[in-house]
């Protein structure tokens, strides 16, 4: 399977019962092959791909969908430094233009990029977790309660009026 048969099975739930990629979709699917610089191996083999590559393929078949959420684990991972930005970049557009994100990671430099480049707080959870901080980052209402086993539950509403 090429990087471009592989980008396109992200418009799969835009196509209908039956269905065939029509113009738009082959548009939509470039695009997102453009966003994360991967154009150059539209044509390529994944099975041939570093993982880096791979991992850019993979995120433009979940851009090209144009989900309203997205759920990403590790989105970074296997890239270097220049595409890991450019990742970045993408998921933070997609959450100014009004889309919901949602990322984990263990690298510091993409974490702080969230937070503008600065710490908001350290400490153990409870001390962490907190609604003005989790407000202030996400730019949102929060609300952190107590659940069933103790642990907090945290929910989101619209921007908080100011």
């Amino acid at each position: 399977m090429t990087a471009r048969e592989l980008v396109l099975l992200g418009r799969t739930p835009h196509l209908g019962a039956f269905g065939a990629p029509g113009a738009a979709d082959r548009a939509a699917a470039e695009a997102a092959l453009d966003e994360m610089d991967a154009s150059a191996l539209a044509g390529e083999d994944i099975r041939a791909m570093s993982g880096g590559e791979r991992q850019r393929v993979l995120l433009a078949r979940v851009l090209a969908g144009a989900p309203s959420v997205l759920l990403l684990d590790e989105p970074t991972a296997n890239l270097d430094p220049r595409h890991r930005f450019l990742v970045l970049g993408a998921v933070r557009r997609r959450a100014e233009s009004g889309g919901t994100v949602l990322f984990s990671t263990h690298e510091l430099d993409v974490a702080v990029q969230g937070a503008g480049g600065r710490v908001l707080a350290e400490g153990p959870l409870g001390a962490t977790l907190t609604e003005a901080l989790l407000s202030e980052l996400f730019a949102v209402s929060a609300r952190v309660t107590p659940g069933p086993d103790g642990a907090p539950l945290v929910s989101f509403g619209p921007p908080a009026t100011r």
